[in-house]
């Protein structure tokens, strides 16, 4: 529809600012609940007769006391695929505001527009930088801003 290749018609600047702290040369987060590795989440509580007698336990999420990644050198892409469900556009808001202000990375965050062939396809498809500010409001629209895809994806080109 429109003949700018990197039009994003749903994603607006917001006008209420997003501002992180002026000194973000420590890089720790004001969070106070840190995770460690030895928390879990538990499938399948609850227990039957003969049913075998043992869980599953996954690991649980959230921010740790160490990161893998160095925040001063790490970018990140979001992609939304397979379908929608509801509040896609509050996970890639609350995703791009831990990145920034939580973890305070120095990189960008992009938004993989189209699914898994945004990663590939640059004729039709554009990443788009996002920002706090930019998904200020994101978690008002249906569906996902960044749009999604079914079926295939060729992994050689991702």
């Amino acid at each position: 529809p429109n003949s700018n290749p990197y039009y994003f018609p749903t994603l607006k600047k917001s006008s209420s600012k997003v501002s992180l702290p002026e000194d973000r040369t420590n890089k720790t987060t004001d969070y106070n609940k840190l995770i460690t590795n030895h928390e879990c989440i538990l499938g399948e509580i609850v227990r039957k007769p003969n049913q075998k007698p043992f869980t599953y336990a996954y690991v649980r999420a959230g921010p740790r006391k160490e990161s893998h990644f160095d925040p001063e050198k790490v970018n990140a892409a979001i992609v939304t695929c397979g379908g929608l469900c509801p509040g896609l556009n509050n996970v890639i808001r609350e995703i791009v505001n831990t990145l920034c202000q939580c973890y305070g990375i120095s990189g960008k965050v992009y938004g993989i527009q189209g699914g898994y062939r945004g990663f590939y396809d640059f004729e039709n498809y554009h990443p788009v930088e996002l920002t706090p500010e930019l998904v200020a409001n994101i978690h008002h629209e249906g569906g996902t801003v960044l749009g999604s895809s079914r079926g295939g994806f060729d992994l050689e080109k991702i």
